[in-house]
C-alpha cells in the first residue's frame, strides 16, 4: 500500500513540474506514460529478485526416520517402507520381496546368519490375525501372542516360533500387502530399534 501511494505522488509531482515548465498536454501524457512504465519495470525487477518459495520435498522423503548415532537407515522403495537398524549390520536382498539384515563386517553375501528377515507379498485379503493363525500351526509357535500398533497399522506378534532356530514373528497388513518380520536376533534392543522406527512410504 505504501509503495502504491509513493508511486502516485511521484506521478503527481512529475506532472506538476511538467505543467510548470510549460509542457503541452501531449508531452505531459508521454512523459507520464514513460514514468509509469519505468516504475512498473522497477517493481517487476524487485519482485523477481526475491527468492521463490522453497519446494517441499516429497512426502516419502519426509516420512523416513533420521539415523542417529549407532543406527543406519534402510529404505526399501519396492517394499514401500523404511526403518533404522543398528550399526554392525549389512543389508542383503536375496530376491525381490525379501530383505535381510546380517551382522558382522562386509562383504555381506548371504542371509544364513541374518538377524532379521523382512518379506513383503500380497496379502490376498487376509488379516494379520489369520496369517498368524496359519503360521502358528505350521511352525509350532507358542500359544502366547499379542497385538501392537506399528506405523499406524495393527500388528500381530508371535514371540516364539520353532524351525531351524527359534524366531519371533511379526505380521502387518498395509495397502493389501503382507509384511512379515522374522527376528532371529531375539534381543529386546534390536527388536525395539526396528519396530519403533518402522514407517510406510505411502
Amino acid at each position: 500500500m505504501q509503495t502504491k501511494i509513493v508511486n502516485v505522488l511521484l506521478l503527481l509531482v512529475m506532472s506538476i513540474n511538467l505543467i510548470a515548465c510549460g509542457a503541452s498536454v501531449a508531452e505531459r501524457n508521454e512523459q507520464a506514460t514513460a514514468i509509469a512504465d519505468s516504475i512498473f519495470a522497477t517493481q517487476t525487477a524487485q519482485a523477481s529478485s526475491f527468492p521463490s518459495t522453497p519446494t517441499v520435498p516429497p512426502a516419502t522423503t519426509l516420512n523416513c526416520p533420521v539415523a542417529t548415532v549407532g543406527t543406519l537407515l534402510l529404505k526399501d522403495e519396492d517394499g514401500s517402507y523404511c526403518l533404522l537398524y543398528p550399526e554392525g549390520h549389512g543389508v542383503v536382498i536375496p530376491f525381490a520381496g525379501e530383505v535381510c539384515l546380517v551382522p558382522g563386517e562386509p562383504p555381506y553375501m548371504a542371509c544364513h546368519s541374518a538377524s532379521l528377515f523382512i518379506n513383503v507379498e500380497g496379502a490376498k485379503g487376509l488379516s494379520p490375525e489369520q496369517v498368524a493363525d496359519t503360521v502358528s500351526a505350521e511352525m509350532l509357535c507358542s500359544e502366547e501372542r499379542y497385538n501392537l500398533t506399528i506405523a499406524h497399522e495393527n500388528a500381530v506378534v508371535l514371540p516364539e516360533c520353532g524351525g531351524q532356530a527359534t524366531s519371533r514373528k511379526v505380521f502387518i497388513v498395509h495397502d493389501d500387502r503382507l509384511y512379515t518380520f522374522t527376528f532371529l536376533d531375539l534381543s529386546e534392543r534390536f527388536y525395539a530399534q526396528v519396530i519403533t522406527s518402522f514407517v510406510f512410504l505411502r
